[in-house]
């Protein structure tokens, strides 16, 4: 689909009005190799803050992976700057059920590729400069309405490590804005309109952001995990737009890549996943959705079983 210019210079103008949001809560996960001794950009994540408890929010699928061999890392602060990397070390992890174990999950991703990673004081204390989504921040009940959606996102290709040093050189996240996907989805396997929705990604659907060239379809692998932001509805007033009315609505999982459709998981699954297995603050998050009780009630009957919850060290 072609923008003229007009449009492009108003969509750039949004996203650089988010970036105090974007680059400070959305950051990048490492992953290192001990049989190699290699460091790669794996995944994206988004930090998330109820009350006293403080989460990183990604897709489950990056946790499909041997502990013994492997460690995961994520760093403090923003980009273009170098800093050292944190280890996640051992972690909690809620996460979807993949449909089978080890290796590229390939073209049968799991129904609910998404994870939920509390983290404690001693990570915390290792990312000072980080900031976190709160409730504010969220909305479960336009997550697939007509509008601008915006991706915020690490691509492997375009990050740096030094292993001997431990240090991590990562340039601007690849930022792009899109729009829902309403084409056929008899094809798709595993979609279910219930915890996910589609977004055109590039090179189709995409406008290309200030600070990010136009991305190729081959350019997003890293970004798996990062979160997805409805700027603007189809009638709302650009005019007038500031960074508030932007809310986070899901979590990128996967891509059907013969489509250029990229699957999301809903921001509801997401904080359904928590009220299921954090249930201490289940009285913070009704302040925040006061009418979602029944719909994450409801999820914790039907679809618990698609969920699973294990260590890392």
């Amino acid at each position: 689909m072609a923008y003229d210019s007009a449009f492009i210079d108003r969509e750039t103008l949004i996203t650089l009005g988010m970036r105090e949001y974007l680059i400070p809560r959305v950051l990048p996960i490492m992953l290192h190799s001990s049989r190699d001794n290699t460091m790669v950009q794996y995944g994206t994540g988004t930090l998330l803050r109820i009350g006293e408890a403080h989460f990183l929010i990604t897709a489950a699928h990056l946790f499909d992976l041997n502990a013994s061999e492997v460690g995961l890392y994520i760093s403090d602060y923003t980009p273009p700057k170098s800093n050292y990397v944190v280890p996640l070390g051992r972690i909690r992890v809620v996460r979807g059920k993949l449909p089978f174990d080890g290796g590229v999950f390939g073209d049968d991703p799991p129904i609910l590729d998404v994870a939920v990673i509390p983290l404690g004081d001693d990570i915390i204390a290792q990312i000072p400069n980080r900031k976190w989504l709160n409730m504010g921040h969220i909305d479960t009940d336009g997550e697939d309405v007509a509008g601008r959606y915006l991706l915020c996102g690490y691509p492997t290709e375009l990050t740096a490590t030094n292993v001997a040093e431990q240090v991590v050189t990562y340039r601007l996240p690849m930022v792009y804005s899109t729009e829902i996907y309403q084409g056929p989805i008899s094809t798709f396997r595993t979609y279910d309109k219930r915890f996910h929705f589609l977004l055109c990604v590039p090179i189709d659907g995409a406008v290309p952001i200030a600070g990010s060239t136009r991305p190729r379809a081959n350019r997003i692998q890293g970004i798996s995990g990062c979160s997805v932001w409805r700027t603007v509805g189809s009638s709302s007033d650009r005019t007038n737009w500031t960074p508030a009315e932007a809310k986070v609505v899901g979590v990128q999982s996967s891509e059907y890549s013969d489509r250029k459709v990229a699957k999301c998981i809903r921001w509801s699954v997401v904080l359904s996943i928590i009220w299921l297995f954090f249930p201490e603050i289940r009285e913070l998050i009704l302040l925040g959705q006061p009418h979602a009780h029944d719909r994450f009630e409801s999820f914790k009957r039907d679809f618990c079983d698609l969920l699973t919850e294990h260590q890392i060290t």
